[in-house]
């Protein structure tokens, strides 16, 4: 029996089956103000035909005259964004306009939105959600209103002067940056050698070790193909990663209904590089590669693979996780808490930060100070210091 509903880009579409015994659904078009049908044999067919109905009503010409602003964002993302950039930033564009524009200034005409207006959506926003969160609709206004203005839309660059909420005055406040120390990750590395040998459950779980002593984002450590790894150099390349996006075709879904994990390009440019491996992170390519021969382990391309060869869905690699740091009797904090783990013990190890960022694959060293400022302990008391040697004062 056929669905009496599908969902389609997270949103829900009543199905109705006609006397012939095909589909029909209705699909709303924000510029003609009107429901639109759609018919099909079968769900999956149907479902494909939404997504065109949806692209193709988008895919008008831009009025901003005319245009609402739900009516022009919409036209803006599914017709110049949608094939320009990856699918995880068209993915946050989308969800930024949905969630906190729309809803606020959708109704208005394009042309007659103000500087006000954009400012009080970021100043809503920040009161039930996190500064970072509110950022992320900052840029989006950026693309938007920014597009417009090149475009000659609108006469005035309405983004000169809003300000971004205080981070204080945030509804949410901004997760605490956590890390394990020397002897969080000994326990850490004690429970995956215990553990495994009681049970095969966790085969994966070297790859905290690996993320430890490298820095890697989890995505960039499930990309990985064994040619990245260079053993006799000891070096692993970067050059792709693992993102979670929107199905918008008709791909197998994974367990997370309407999303799927992808391989794609690094998260920035500067994210495409070659971090050297240190003999711990060795170790933990060599016990994955022991561990998956023990078991059997099919061969795949992928070095961190699955029972069946293919990459991990992050979600299972955090349960593992859980249960380690569980076992171990040290606190979870995330598989990310991993990735600031190193940069910590990088900055105790008196590593400048120039270094560092190009490790971790920051696009500039200001990114790494505001990100581990309160965890540079050394260079806080290092500058201080330091002022000592300009004067040359002898002090008792």
């Amino acid at each position: 029996m056929e669905a009496k509903k599908v969902k389609v880009n997270n949103i829900e579409y009543a199905v109705k089956v006609r006397s012939n015994g095909t589909l029909e659904a209705k699909v709303w078009n924000p510029f003609q103000k009107k429901q639109c049908s759609v018919y099909a044999k079968n769900t999956t067919e149907l479902k494909r035909k939404i997504r065109d109905k949806i692209i193709s009503n988008a895919q008008q010409t831009i009025n901003p005259t005319n245009d609402t602003v739900e009516q022009y964002i919409t036209k803006w993302l599914y017709t110049y964004k949608i094939k320009t950039v990856k699918r995880s930033t068209f993915d946050l564009h989308e969800k930024m306009f949905l969630r906190y524009i729309n809803p606020i200034i959708g109704h208005k005409k394009f042309k007659d939105v103000t500087d006000t207006d954009l400012q009080i959506i970021l100043n809503e926003t920040s009161e039930t959600k996190a500064f970072s969160t509110v950022r992320k609709v900052k840029e989006t206004m950026n693309q938007i209103w920014g597009f417009a203005y090149e475009r000659k839309d609108i006469e005035k660059n309405l983004l000169l002067v809003l300000k971004l909420p205080k981070e204080s005055f945030c509804g949410k406040k901004t997760k605490e940056i956590n890390v394990y120390t020397d002897t969080d990750i000994r326990k850490m590395y004690s429970a995956i050698l215990e553990y495994y040998n009681s049970s095969h459950y966790y085969r994966i779980s070297p790859i905290f070790i690996f993320l430890a002593n490298t820095g890697l984002r989890i995505g960039e450590a499930l990309a990985l193909n064994h040619e990245d790894i260079d053993y006799e150099n000891k070096t692993v390349n970067i050059n792709k990663t693992l993102s979670r996006v929107k199905i918008r075709e008709d791909l197998p879904q994974d367990s997370e209904q309407g999303y799927e994990y992808i391989i794609t390009d690094p998260k920035t440019n500067t994210s495409n590089r070659i971090v050297d491996l240190n003999n711990t992170a060795i170790w933990a390519l060599q016990e994955i590669k022991r561990r998956n021969e023990e078991q059997e382990i099919p061969k795949s391309k992928f070095v961190f693979s699955s029972e069946l060869g293919n990459f991990f869905n992050p979600r299972s690699i955090e349960d593992t996780m859980k249960r380690v740091c569980n076992r171990a009797g040290i606190e979870y904090y995330g598989l990310h808490s991993l990735r600031h783990t190193f940069a910590s013990r990088c900055f105790q190890k008196g590593i400048p930060v120039e270094i560092v960022s190009k490790i971790l694959g920051h696009s500039s060293p200001t990114i790494t100070t505001k990100v581990y400022i309160h965890i540079m302990p050394h260079m806080k008391r290092d500058a201080v210091l330091s002022l000592d040697e300009d004067l040359k004062i002898k002090v008792s």
